[in-house]
């Protein structure tokens, strides 16, 4: 028997090309006038999507949805978001990272990829009311749409720019996207979790850098809280091992090994730019993998107390 559920939305993006970095947010609102049984969503975002509700998220998972084939299959989630919609307005927002939907980099070609385009999204939102009556709100040209938010780059290999400036927000009507090629099935594998945290092993400065050392080497990222004044750029790269002077060995631009094979730049680097009030930054649309984490220009008090490791990991 197939279970599918067979979506009533369109597929929408917004006006942007495979060469922008930036991440698309959408929104939507909601009115409920009346009492709610239960509330779902079907959502597929590619290349990765985060879902809120009244800037809610639906659960604890990460990098949704699992990678696939797009030109073969494309996986959608279900979430069960009865408790997050409340009486009067409500708001749905998503925003979308590349991924390997749109990866530039030349490496296995991703750049060739058939099913490269800019981010894209489907989505039905199905409400059933205590009297009976239900109701369906699905993506369509009513979404809006805007590239004015905080994430101004992201690759699944470079990692993330997140600009805490970006505060205020332009929105105009999504647009009608292509449809992937691939078949649209619900995402039955289990999702990506923070699946444990954990605290510097060792922490050392250096100049302005702050090396890291994990308890062990892992897949995943970490949560930096950071006081910077306005307009500082904190700097935060990844890596397996140290270089002889004590910093991360970066790869990328012709250093480290491999690292011929991202000329123009390094990966597993996240950049946060404050707008000078405190902060918690971690990544949504990359993770790592990585022993060390050298973070540049951060507040000359940091501490153990101001970093979370997370290793990451389908929760099987």
């Amino acid at each position: 028997m197939n279970n599918e559920h067979i979506f009533k939305g369109k597929w929408i993006c917004a006006d942007m090309t495979v060469e922008d970095r930036f991440a698309p947010i959408f929104k939507k609102d909601f009115i409920a006038s009346k009492e709610i049984k239960k509330a779902e969503i079907f959502i597929c975002g590619l290349g990765l999507f985060e879902l809120k509700i009244n800037g809610i998220l639906p659960d604890d998972t990460v990098l949704n949805p699992a990678h696939s084939q797009y030109s073969k299959t494309v996986l959608y989630r279900v979430f069960d978001i009865t408790d997050l919609i409340h009486n009067g307005k409500n708001t749905f927002t998503v925003e979308l990272g590349n991924s390997f939907l749109n990866e530039t980099t030349d490496v296995w070609d991703w750049d060739t990829a058939s099913w490269r385009s800019a981010p894209k999204m489907i989505a039905d939102i199905e409400i059933h009311y205590a009297d009976g009556t239900s109701e369906s709100i699905i993506t369509d040209e009513t979404w809006q749409a805007t590239l004015d938010g905080p994430t101004v780059a992201n690759s699944i290999y470079l990692g993330e720019t997140f600009d805490a400036r970006r505060t205020d927000f332009s929105w105009n009507s999504a647009k009608i996207a292509d449809a992937p090629a691939g078949e649209l099935k619900m995402q039955n594998m289990p999702p990506i979790r923070r699946i444990s945290e954990m605290k510097p092993k060792s922490i050392k400065r250096i100049g302005s850098s702050c090396i890291i050392e994990a308890p062990e080497m892992t897949t995943g990222w970490a949560s930096i809280s950071i006081n910077a004044p306005k307009d500082t750029e904190i700097v935060i790269t990844y890596g397996e091992k140290l270089r002889d002077d004590g910093f991360v060995q970066k790869i990328g631009k012709y250093e480290g090994h491999g690292g011929e094979w991202w000329p123009d730049a390094y990966i597993q680097q996240d950049c946060f730019i404050s707008n000078g009030t405190p902060a918690v930054f971690e990544p949504k649309f990359s993770y790592k993998g990585f022993r060390y984490i050298q973070i540049d220009n951060i507040q000359s008090d940091f501490s153990a107390d101001d970093i979370v490791i997370y290793r990451t990991a389908n929760d099987v």
